[in-house]
């Protein structure tokens, strides 16, 4: 761009010379527009790696800064979108290993895991998650003007009861937050989020007094869109698995909850005693196993209980 501008301040004037650079000056404008948006994503990428590698603890950093390192090196020299988007997905690659492989976010600078959920936006569809009627997904437009989100609702019955659910596997063993936007009828509509053996419950308001904008910061109660609010959960990852369930339950006619646009961050590592603490809980879930079973199934809870 610098090339054709200074071209264009020294070209001949004639009609050939003129044309020349205008011609150079829109191809150097247009290659411009292409790269600005993948460099600016490449720019954005690099200051989050460049923080987790500085506020964080690992056995191991050496690939991860051999990654930001050569990303660092390579945008530098870029001249294509593409070449910009490939620098993107090298990098992001990295920092999606290096979050799942043991490394520890320190105190107040957690890790974005929210790629280890399959489809967080039903922007298309509902598959990735296992669902019971009435959930299915509704195509019309959510809190973030994108269309899609999962709702629960029996227009015209009674009552109901509907979930979603997803099995994430894969994580590294530590403590974890699960976030979506969600939205209810109005109190007398349950609308819960559970991960793990830990649940919490939406403040039911109806389709108005939401606190969340449509870029998704939080705002005043009412300066949101409709009644759409975060709900989220903490939890804690011991087996590197991750049990993520939304429920619906309604017991008047006519009422409807909706949820879209998951997230998942891991905020701690976790220390001995945590883990300590997560066995005896399982111990004594699976020592209060009573009642006929198969044999196979009795010898093998009976091998992980000793």
């Amino acid at each position: 761009l610098n090339e054709a501008i200074s071209g264009a301040n020294n070209a001949e004037q004639t009609e050939e010379g003129l044309t020349a650079a205008i011609n150079n000056l829109n191809l150097a404008i247009g290659l411009a527009n292409d790269m600005r948006q993948p460099l600016a994503n490449v720019y954005d990428l690099l200051a989050v790696c460049n923080s987790y590698y500085t506020n964080s603890e690992a056995d191991d950093k050496t690939a991860f800064k051999a990654a930001i390192d050569k990303a660092t090196e390579d945008i530098e020299n870029v001249s294509t979108a593409d070449a910009a988007n490939t620098i993107y997905n090298n990098l992001e690659g990295a920092r999606q290993s290096y979050v799942t492989s043991g490394a520890m976010p320190n105190e107040g600078y957690p890790f974005d895991v929210t790629f280890k959920i399959v489809n967080t936006d039903f922007d298309s569809n509902i598959s990735g998650w296992e669902t019971v009627s009435p959930a299915v997904r509704n195509g019309n437009v959510g809190f973030d003007n994108k269309s899609g989100f999962a709702e629960f609702c029996d227009w015209g019955g009674e009552s109901w009861q509907g979930s979603i659910s997803q099995v994430v596997t894969g994580l590294a063993n530590g403590k974890y937050v699960v976030r979506a936007a969600a939205q209810a009828s109005g109190s007398d509509v349950t609308l819960s989020l559970t991960a793990n053996e830990k649940t919490t419950y939406l403040n039911c308001i109806g389709a108005s007094g939401g606190n969340i904008a449509a870029d998704g910061s939080v705002v005043a109660s009412g300066s949101g869109v409709a009644g759409w609010q975060y709900i989220e959960v903490e939890c804690v990852v011991t087996d590197g698995v991750l049990n993520v369930k939304s429920e619906g339950t309604a017991t008047a006619i006519n009422r409807w909850a909706n949820i879209d646009h998951f997230t998942l961050q891991m905020t701690e590592g976790l220390d001995l005693t945590e883990l300590k603490n997560s066995i005896n809980d399982k111990l004594a879930k699976a020592k209060a196993i009573n009642g006929k079973m198969d044999a196979d199934v009795k010898t093998q809870l009976t091998s992980a209980i000793n």
